[in-house]
């Protein structure tokens, strides 16, 4: 039953998927082929205008003309943000007591300037690294975001992210 509710859009494929993923072997007669479709990785948190949702785990398969929204993995809300997201649909791992405060918009807990210490590990493939407290922009040259005054709760973030909701997301507060 805990499938069913984790998985609502579950067909009986995924469901027969489900189950042998958690060492329930059905019997020979009720296997069917296997089902396309995608793994939903649990326990990622976002935000979207101003709601925090959690991912829940499990499979999800491909859609055979139904509506879009059968395709997409569950997220269930867990709060809101009063001020906004810091950045909206962005889907990070963070602990469950970081998360609500990293993910809604609110004050920095940082400087902007200082030095950018040796050996930060940016290359271009990066688009912004927290490094030892530093917030750094990996462009050529690297271009410092902030320090962090209570260090980093996120290593790196995709280059399309904001300086503000960069500092807001990855110093942690």
């Amino acid at each position: 039953m805990a499938l069913v509710a984790v998985l609502p859009a579950c067909e009986r494929g995924c469901l027969m998927k489900a189950a042998a993923d958690h060492g329930a072997v059905p019997s020979t007669s009720a296997q069917t082929p296997m089902v396309r479709g995608q793994d939903c990785a649990p326990d990622l948190l976002r935000c979207q205008h101003g709601t925090l949702s959690r991912s829940l785990g499990g499979f999800v398969p491909e859609s055979r003309g139904g509506p879009t929204e059968r395709c997409a993995c569950p997220w269930t809300p867990v709060g809101e943000c009063p001020q906004g997201c810091a950045k909206d649909d962005l889907e990070v791992a963070f602990t469950a007591d970081a998360g609500p405060m990293q993910l809604c918009a609110g004050p920095p807990a940082a400087v902007l300037g200082g030095a950018i210490p040796e050996g930060v590990p940016c290359d271009e493939e990066l688009g912004i690294v927290c490094h030892r407290g530093v917030l750094v922009r990996c462009e050529r040259p690297l271009r410092l975001l902030a320090t962090c005054t209570q260090g980093c709760t996120l290593s790196d973030l995709p280059s399309d992210v904001e300086d503000r909701a960069a500092i807001m997301l990855a110093c942690k507060r």
